[in-house]
Order: structure tokens, then sequence, then C-alpha cells
């Protein structure tokens, strides 16, 4: 029962810990459009029907594992005429594959880069 007389201040066990490298695997690569994953479209200067991917990355920290979906970090993509996937080397899904040698698929094993808020990314250089 809420009593604001006895609350006490927790901590965010879905908090990353502040700037930190931490090992993650990919559980879910999710397809859709730019408009679909980016809360915040005024900020985003590319086109948002463009096809992206979204993933969902699994976090161990301190030997417990929490399941963080990077919904801030887009991966944008083309398709061509045969309905293949085409990406640049120095688009994410590029810098991605030079970095992990491979593209992104669940299981496959990545380093989350956080910030001085505690916000992760998949690091890519």
């Amino acid at each position: 029962m809420y009593n604001a007389e006895t609350a006490v201040e927790g901590t965010d066990k879905t908090q990353l810990p502040t700037d930190s490298i931490l090992d993650g695997v990919i559980t879910n690569v999710e397809d859709g459009q730019v408009k679909g994953f980016v809360k915040n479209l005024e900020k985003w200067t590319g086109n948002h029907d463009q096809t992206a991917i979204n993933l969902t990355i699994e976090v161990i920290q301190l030997g417990e594992v929490s399941e963080v979906t990077l919904i801030e970090q887009v991966f944008t993509y083309q398709t061509n005429d045969e309905g293949k996937t085409v990406y640049t080397p120095k688009s994410n899904l590029g810098k991605f594959k030079w970095k992990y040698g491979k593209l992104p698929s669940p299981g496959v094993k990545v380093k989350i880069i956080t910030n001085s808020d505690g916000f992760g990314k998949i690091k890519l250089d």
C-alpha cells in the first residue's frame, strides 16, 4: 500500500552502470520502419518510412542478466530489386559487420557501451 511517509528510494535494476563496456548477446531482431522504433521522430534527420531493424540485447552485469531493448539505436537498410538487404560500409550495419564479422542476428555476442547516464548502445568502433 502506498505511504508517502514511509517511502524509500530504491535502485533501478534495469539501469546499466555508467561509463562502462559490458558483454551482451542479441536475443531478438525486429524488422520494420524507423517510425515504428524511434520515439522522438522530430530529432530523426532521415526518412521516417525507411526500413530498419531494432535489436533486443541481454546484458550481463555482475553475473546477472538483464534484458535491455536498444530502441534509441536504429540500424537502417535498403532492399534491392531482388529483395536482398543492402547496406554501405559506413552505415551502422556495415560497421557492425566489420566489428563483429557478421550482421545482427539472434545469438551474436556484442559489446555494449554506456554513457554517463547509463544509456547503452552497441559498440561499433
